[in-house]
């Protein structure tokens, strides 16, 4: 009895730290994609390199920041005002306008405008990237198989 419940307390404790190795996995191949991608599209020189990263990775870790802030406001208040929407827009505009001003000066502005592209460009590939996984297992829009059909014929 008490070995099992020993293995119960271990199964517990362990199967949520896999579920965030396997996260943290993902989020660091993610990253590392990001990071190739970024490079050979901006054609970074090693120079560059040292002077651009730093600089970007400020910029993603202020914009997550604000990112999670504007959630909290959003989970306590979930009557948020359209002044509060148009604050964090504000916010967002201001923060990138100052990381652009940063990256001209490093990168110039032509490469600083395919900085902007390219990042959005990655975001899409990576959308696709995971819908197209998504279709091939069978699922099309987070339905799986026949769920769509059911769906229709309630209306």
């Amino acid at each position: 009895m008490r070995l099992l419940f020993y293995l119960m307390l271990f199964s517990v404790i362990t199967i949520p730290l896999i579920g965030q190795s396997k996260t943290s996995e993902i989020e660091d191949r993610l990253e590392s994609r990001r990071v190739a991608y970024i490079t050979q599209e901006l054609d970074l020189t090693v120079e560059e390199a040292q002077a651009f990263w730093p600089v970007y990775n400020k910029y993603r870790d202020d914009r997550k920041a604000l990112r999670e802030q504007h959630g909290l406001i959003k989970d306590d208040n979930k009557q948020m005002k359209l002044a509060d929407v148009f604050a964090h827009d504000e916010k967002a505009l201001e923060l990138k306008k100052g990381f652009a001003n940063q990256i001209v000066d490093i990168l110039g502005e032509e490469r600083t405008l395919h900085l902007l592209t390219s990042e959005r460009r990655f975001k899409e590939r990576m959308i696709k990237g995971i819908q197209g996984r998504s279709e091939r297992r069978g699922r099309r829009g987070g339905f799986r198989s026949g769920d769509r059909e059911q769906l229709n014929k309630g209306n």
